[in-house]
């Protein structure tokens, strides 16, 4: 009798066990999902040393690219418009306060960047598109006011994705 007991409690300790590793790999599952995806927002978000940033350098130091450049450039900003768009969406605090993969400030955080970076994509919108495509020159000093918030932005998306990559050495 002593056996059947002893065999019964072996038993559903290993149940136990099975069910509580399986617990923990399904959290940091979990965990490494919620933060690939709000690492792959940040991402798509960062301005890239080509593209806008070169551009507005260019302008800042009075310059005036070749028409070509600017219609690359501006065709790629554009287009992006839409991926950027969903991005933001994982950015969401309403959405974002219901993980617990990430902290409140970090939520917070996030949230700012999405209209942060909608405000500022509206307002290079409107500073580059239409003057540059009907050859327009841009002030190089606007320019340069419009850099320097690019460049900020950039700042906090790389603090928030350091703190946020799990996977990037050095983290």
């Amino acid at each position: 009798m002593l056996e059947l007991v002893t065999a019964a409690i072996k038993s559903t300790i290993e149940i136990i066990t099975a069910v509580d590793a399986a617990s923990k790999d399904r959290r940091a599952t979990e965990y490494r999902s919620k933060r690939d995806i709000l690492v792959r927002a940040l991402r798509e978000l960062y301005f890239t040393p080509s593209g806008t940033r070169s551009l507005l350098k260019s302008l800042a130091q009075g310059e005036r690219p070749a028409q070509e450049d600017i219609k690359a450039i501006l065709s790629e900003f554009n287009d992006a418009e839409w991926s950027v768009g969903r991005e933001i969406e994982n950015l969401d605090f309403d959405l974002l306060i219901n993980s617990k993969s990430i902290t409140l400030e970090a939520a917070e955080q996030l949230h700012e960047l999405r209209y942060g970076k909608s405000q500022l994509r509206s307002r290079l919108q409107g500073a580059l598109n239409e003057p540059l495509t009907f050859g327009q020159p841009i002030d190089p000093g606007e320019a340069q006011a419009l850099l320097e918030e690019v460049e900020a932005l950039n700042r906090r998306i790389s603090t928030l994705e350091r703190s946020l990559n799990y996977r990037a050495e050095g983290t």
